[in-house]
């Protein structure tokens, strides 16, 4: 039996003993009253009986608010409300799109004297990449760098693979542009072709 069990059935066993002896007194008190004690035993035997009824219902009106009493003082249920975590949406890389429907910018950013950015072109036309426009880039730079525009995203990783370079160099184009890109032209792809590229050590 637990320790609120033993709380409610003291504080009841008190009730009833103290609801007992006023009844009882109650009881004793009335039957030496002389209109009672003058009547038949029968008559006061349904009279002691009528007021055991009334002590009853007494005890049971004086018991069932305390039971409800202390239920309700004691420790309540907890309920306990799992927080759901934000729910992250991940990052869905972009559909490849027919490479012949891809224009490339290709921006030689090594040596203006030398067709870097021509032999570039000339090798994503072999890989189906024909709408590819080769000029040189407004500044040198120290590495190749493949830019797209939203949703072009595979398809930078592609020209970078055909041009030989590294996945790590596929970026999304900023705003602004870098300096090495004058003017993008609108094109989805772009290439700035650096020292590292095979196209400009070939050269």
């Amino acid at each position: 039996m637990g320790l609120r069990e033993q709380r409610l059935n003291t504080v009841e066993s008190y009730w009833r003993l103290t609801v007992y002896k006023s009844c009882r007194c109650l009881v004793l008190t009335t039957l030496n009253v002389p209109s009672v004690s003058m009547l038949s035993p029968g008559l006061r035997g349904g009279f002691v009986v009528a007021l055991g009824l009334i002590a009853g219902f007494v005890v049971l009106s004086h018991v069932r608010p305390v039971h409800r009493a202390e239920a309700s003082s004691g420790p309540h249920p907890t309920t306990t409300v799992q927080r759901l975590s934000p729910i992250t949406t991940a990052a869905v890389a972009s559909v490849a799109h027919d490479p012949s429907s891809v224009p490339v910018l290709l921006l030689n950013g090594v040596n203006v004297n030398k067709p870097i950015a021509g032999s570039g072109a000339t090798t994503l036309a072999a890989a189906g990449y024909t709408n590819s426009t080769p000029k040189d880039a407004a500044t040198t730079v120290p590495t190749s760098t493949v830019y797209f525009q939203s949703g072009y995203e595979a398809d930078a990783a592609a020209v970078a693979a055909v041009l030989g370079l590294p996945a790590g160099e596929v970026q999304p184009l900023p705003s602004p542009p870098p300096p090495a890109i004058a003017n993008a032209g609108g094109a989805p792809v772009i290439v700035v072709v650096g020292p590292d590229a095979p196209a400009a050590q070939g050269a």
